[in-house]
């Protein structure tokens, strides 16, 4: 009120009488801090007091914030190309190289925008405009601390899950979840029924005739007597790899879940058909709720005992080797000298390995890429090293969940735009602040069970969702599905990458990843190996048909 106006954007259950309250109470930007912590949901805060603006989004990047210098003046939007459209920049090469990388760029690569003269907001941060039009970059948000115990943590875990369904749904609402059989959607569902007039569930057939997920899935459908139930069967259901390459919307950054690409496209076409306008997905209750190594790392440096008493069973479920899992833990490593570490190793090499020790996954680039890629990702990650190294805690199990968690988010909010474009906004409520906070808050002596299936969530949703389902010793994996998709779209794959973005602009070798693409796949990795890689040159044909792509030295 009077030089305050406040504004926020999104999915949440904050009322527009406390929205005016709130700006009646803030006389400068850093007033709206404590506020922000309360919000639910998902949004963008806006807010302009006394001629300063302060605008952010959520932590994991569901919705970001970028801005850039226009004619000597601030200029800040939710998406990063209007803004490289103003500025007449082009993208930069150097930057889509990072995005080959394998499983993704590391923090805090990952925020390295694609457009030049165009920058991002950190999550944790807000950006203050001054009223001349000079920004800066303020954090706001910080990680909380885990020292809360699973008796009192689980309960605020389940309230801020709640929350997040509640910010979404309302009676009269056409919502629909997941249902795939797994504990993250089957607890959205939960959550979801009693609060809309009909709940819609989907799940999607299995390519493995051994997978149980239908199983559980039906289990939980019995318990939920007044929602309708969607299964879309395989032979009316596009396969893996569809469309991998043809031309699609351009969002902000290569869509890391390529392969899927059509099948959620199908799916959205299914829900826009049935006049649903909202899909709470179950993505984040992974990247929030299982155990990496990283939680070991940080509970033997905080309850020893507690962890002595778990590490013979983790190690197994990990298919840990005893001298690997013990090097593991005694690794000191900084994030600085982790991502020096990472610049060294990252050339493309056969094997294929994946690891999850020290500050993250292991990242290297695809054995196709060409030498100049090679060293243009060594030298952005031996800078990151120096000028850009620190993590986002100091305990490396905050870290992981902080890192992944992000990645799933960006994915999330370019997935959200594509659906709205149908009718649909696609919703992760895992990847909520309030969510978030209350799951980094647990203490690690209680996440650190590799034996039991994500113990915080369990322990949360135990008296809503059937504790059989919560005490499933079990889950399907989706190998077939990428075998199943390659073979049928393998060879026109291969024809359309006769020509290849990527290689015209010196990034991979296109003879060896078509060499790749027709070789034998013994596993789902080298599989999975092909995506960065699909994705990165789809999104490439899309956005340079209409931006200049400027070569030239690393930014």
């Amino acid at each position: 009120m009077g030089g305050t106006r406040v504004v926020v954007l999104g999915s949440t259950s904050t009322t527009p009488a406390e929205v005016a309250d709130a700006a009646r109470r803030i006389t400068a930007p850093a007033d709206l801090d404590r506020w922000a912590a309360t919000i639910p949901g998902c949004v963008h805060l806006l807010a302009s007091i006394h001629g300063r603006t302060r605008a952010q989004g959520s932590v994991v990047g569901v919705r970001r914030v970028f801005h850039a210098v226009v004619d000597g003046a601030t200029v800040a939007a939710d998406r990063a190309r209007p803004l490289a459209d103003l500025l007449g920049a082009g993208l930069d090469p150097d930057s889509v190289a990072l995005h080959l990388l394998l499983p993704a760029p590391p923090w805090p690569l990952h925020r390295t925008p694609l457009w030049k003269g165009v920058s991002e907001v950190p999550g944790d941060s807000h950006l203050d405009i001054a009223p001349d039009g000079a920004a800066r970059v303020r954090r706001w948000w910080q990680v909380p601390a885990a020292d809360t115990p699973m008796a009192v943590a689980a309960p605020r875990v389940f309230g801020a899950l709640a929350d997040a369904v509640r910010a979404r749904t309302s009676p009269g609402t056409r919502v629909s979840t997941d249902l795939s059989g797994g504990m993250d959607s089957t607890s959205l569902a939960f959550l979801a029924a009693p609060r809309v007039d009909s709940l819609l569930t989907t799940r999607y057939a299995a390519a493995d005739p051994t997978a149980d997920d239908p199983l559980w899935a039906g289990r939980a459908a019995a318990e939920l007597p007044g929602a309708r139930h969607l299964v879309f069967e395989r032979p009316d259901v596009p396969d893996n790899f569809t469309d991998a390459l043809a031309p699609g919307p351009s969002r902000e950054a290569p869509f890391p879940w390529i392969r899927a690409r059509a099948v959620i496209g199908h799916q959205l076409g299914a829900l826009a058909g049935r006049g649903i306008t909202d899909h709470l997905s179950g993505y984040g209750g992974d990247e929030l709720f299982t155990v990496p190594p990283a939680v070991d790392h940080s509970t033997l440096r905080t309850a020893p005992w507690r962890y002595l008493g778990v590490f013979r069973g983790n190690r197994a479920v990990r298919r840990q080797p005893l001298v690997a899992a013990a090097a593991s833990l005694v690794d000191n490593r900084g994030h600085a000298t982790w991502l020096r570490h990472m610049a060294e190793v990252v050339g493309g090499t056969r094997p294929w390995s994946q690891s999850r020790d020290g500050w993250g996954e292991l990242v290297r680039l695809p054995w196709w890429s060409t030498g100049h890629a090679v060293r243009t990702v060594r030298d952005l990650l031996a800078r990151a090293s120096v000028e850009d190294a620190e993590p986002s805690s100091r305990w490396r199990a905050q870290h992981a969940v902080l890192s992944v968690a992000e990645q799933t988010g960006r994915t999330i909010g370019d997935l959200d735009g594509v659906a709205a474009d149908r009718g649909v906004r696609w919703h992760a409520p895992f990847l909520d602040d309030r969510v978030l906070e209350a799951a980094l808050a647990v203490r690690f002596a209680d996440r650190v069970d590799a034996n039991a299936y994500k113990p915080v969530l369990a322990a949360a949703m135990r008296g809503t969702v059937p504790d059989d389902i919560l005490d499933r010793g079990t889950k399907a994996e989706f190998s077939a599905d990428l075998f199943a998709g390659m073979r049928t779209n393998r060879d026109r794959i291969v024809a359309e990458c006769e020509d290849m973005v990527l290689a015209r602009i010196g990034l991979i070798d296109a003879a060896e990843f078509r060499a790749e693409l027709v070789d034998l796949h013994v596993d789902a990795v080298r599989l999975q190996d092909l995506l960065t890689t699909l994705a990165c040159e789809a999104w490439l044909r899309t956005t340079t048909d209409h931006a200049p792509l400027k070569t030239g030295g690393t930014r």
